[in-house]
């Protein structure tokens, strides 16, 4: 005689995701903060689906005359079943496309998981008004 046995079971291993892999921010402007944080539409949040707490840690950059990066929290421990919001703090030091892979590594993980940031940043822009002439933008002047 066969008998049936109905099982349910849950995997027990480490389960965390981030809510998006890419940030647009669109133009920014150099020698300005930018924080992204939970009030910003492009909010990042760390959601651990697992059953088990989980270690994260973000890899901060700071690359000199380029930018500066930071999280709050930058590591932590995010409980089972939750999400946790994460503050990101960039400050762009020059101008230009910018492309850039902010990596979170958790703990037990197979492998890191991470966003990529674009914007366009925009540098100092300088234009003078000689006498009655129309303003001229020094950018112009060094391209001509």
């Amino acid at each position: 005689e066969k008998k049936y046995l109905r099982l349910t079971a849950e995997i027990q291993k480490p389960h965390v995701k981030l809510n998006r892999y890419k940030l647009n921010l669109g133009k920014t402007f150099a020698g300005l903060r930018y924080n992204v944080d939970r009030k910003h539409e492009s909010s990042i949040v760390l959601v651990n689906y697992g059953n088990h707490e989980a270690q994260f840690q973000w890899e901060e950059k700071v690359i000199p005359d380029k930018i500066e990066a930071t999280f709050q929290p930058a590591r932590g421990v995010i409980p089972p079943k939750s999400q946790m919001v994460i503050n990101f703090n960039i400050s762009f030091y020059c101008g230009g496309k910018f492309k850039e892979l902010f990596v979170c590594n958790v703990a037990d993980l197979e492998g890191p998981l991470g966003f990529l940031l674009e914007t366009e940043v925009h540098g100092l822009t300088v234009s003078y008004h000689p006498g009655d002439s129309p303003p001229i933008s020094i950018a112009e002047q060094m391209s001509s």
